[in-house]
């Protein structure tokens, strides 16, 4: 009985010593460079058609507004006219135009007896 056990033990210490080498030789390098996609929906207000720029390839939004792109910043553009740009998306995935669009310059802003106070 004693030696059917040892041979009983010996087979499945065998049997785990074989998953364990051969599990450390299975593709772990491509996990650890995958590439996130990142995918948005940009909510626009504009009555032409929104391309957006990703890896120097400008492409239309997709029917539903949807975007895809493995890297930031991501432009958006209407008729070759630059709206802006976004270095990351809101949780909930959608851009909308003011996540976009900077004034360039600070305007000005007038108190209520003139006085002129910049930004």
């Amino acid at each position: 009985m004693e030696k059917r056990q040892l041979v009983n033990y010996s087979l499945c210490s065998s049997f785990i010593g074989f998953a364990m080498i051969f599990g450390g030789c299975s593709n772990t390098e491509s996990k650890s460079h995958k590439i996130a996609l990142h995918v948005g929906y940009f909510v626009s207000v504009f009555e032409k058609k929104v391309k957006y720029k990703c890896d120097n390839k400008i492409v239309p939004l997709s029917s539903n507004n949807e975007f895809k792109c493995d890297s930031f910043p991501i432009t958006f553009y209407s008729d070759n006219i630059k709206l802006g740009e976004i270095n990351s998306i809101h949780e909930d995935g959608y851009v909308f135009p003011q996540d976009i669009i900077v004034a360039e310059e600070p305007t000005a802003i007038y108190t209520s007896n003139e006085q002129m106070i910049n930004n």
